[in-house]
């Protein structure tokens, strides 16, 4: 975030998130118990109420995250562990750490992309664990002056080349195993403007594949397996009709029309 800062003014707001999925449903603890949260948990910094609107039904928006430890949860987390929306002020243990309720805002509508039970706020000063590189659910949520929006691409560049430079100093300080990181252009990293009603559907411009070309992919091998399930019906059919021809020539003989025989033949 802070490079996008300093190397992008073409963005006027800058704000990381992360969200995750509550797979144990052991992450949300009251009183020794621990709560399932379906749509999972939202970290966020102490601006996001205020620059991403929820509607707050206790609490509100300009103090909500304030406070290091503070937490909002949705109206149906409320009702459904509490009983009740009175809950801000209530001591709450959130991926094993102490937390207390700020706030309660509506649940999100179905369509969105940033979906959540549980929103906490991310510390002001970062342990060395949120600074892992590793951790690439984060999402960059940006706004961008639309009187600059042909700034962006060489804007990014720079922050591509400066979060490069940091990365080998984190990893290796001032050694040749940092200048051979820094000669491998496979180290680099790209980055991209995505729409919102895009973001978690779509990592990134080389997912076409994943976007469109798996489904197609899928729905063309489907589509050949109930061709070949087809192939081998009319297989099976054609066998029995030459292994009773002589049956099928003595009822023509008889009377039969073409339509019966046919009828015959599939339903027998």
């Amino acid at each position: 975030a802070e490079q996008l800062r300093e190397n992008a003014p073409a963005l006027t707001d800058v704000m990381p998130v992360m969200n995750w999925g509550d797979t144990w449903g052991s992450d949300f603890v009251v009183d020794g118990q621990a709560w399932k949260c379906p749509r999972g948990f939202l970290m966020a910094p102490d601006s996001f109420f205020v620059k991403y609107p929820l509607t707050f039904v206790r609490g509100d928006a300009a103090h909500a995250f304030q406070a290091d430890g503070s937490v909002v949860i949705v109206r149906s987390l409320a009702e459904r562990v509490f009983g009740t929306l009175d809950v801000v002020g209530r001591p709450v243990t959130v991926r094993d750490e102490p937390r207390t309720i700020t706030g309660v805002v509506e649940d999100p509508p179905a369509n969105t992309n940033l979906p959540a039970d549980l929103y906490f706020v991310r510390p002001k000063q970062p342990t060395n664990d949120d600074l892992q590189w590793g951790n690439y659910n984060y999402k960059m949520l940006v706004r961008v002056d639309p009187d600059r929006l042909s700034e962006v691409p060489a804007q990014l560049e720079r922050v591509s080349d400066a979060v490069f430079r940091t990365k080998a100093a984190y990893y290796y300080g001032d050694s040749d195993a940092a200048r051979e990181y820094l000669a491998d252009p496979e180290n680099r990293s790209q980055y991209f403007l995505m729409p919102l009603s895009r973001a978690g559907k779509q990592a990134g411009p080389d997912t076409f594949w994943k976007d469109f070309m798996y489904p197609a992919a899928f729905t063309g091998l489907s589509l050949l397996l109930v061709l070949s399930a087809l192939f081998n019906y009319f297989a099976i059919l054609t066998s029995l009709f030459v292994g009773r021809l002589r049956e099928y020539r003595l009822r023509i003989s008889l009377g039969a029309t073409f339509r019966s025989n046919v009828g015959w033949l599939l339903t027998e």
